[in-house]
């Protein structure tokens, strides 16, 4: 799904930004200090990757104008086993 891409996520537990990978053998959270989480793919039973709900009003805030992109940041459920 995101092999060659990261996007940022927020997370709860551990709290803050992270970028996030997903690879066929389970997903992998980097954050700013260099701090890396591996989540094996066997522990994994859904993830589920949500815009933040302020991205949206800020989508349709720029709508007028086309040259701005929203801002990234998603927010990441996932259920472990």
């Amino acid at each position: 799904l995101f092999e060659s891409n990261s996007i940022e996520v927020s997370c709860i537990n551990p709290r803050g930004k992270f970028q996030l990978s997903m690879h066929q053998n389970g997903i992998i959270l980097r954050n700013p200090k260099a701090e890396v989480l591996a989540v094996p793919s066997s522990s994994v039973a859904h993830a589920i990757v949500f815009r933040k709900p302020e991205d949206y009003r800020k989508v349709k805030q720029m709508k007028a104008s086309s040259n701005e992109k929203p801002l990234p940041g998603h927010i990441l459920l996932i259920r472990l086993e």
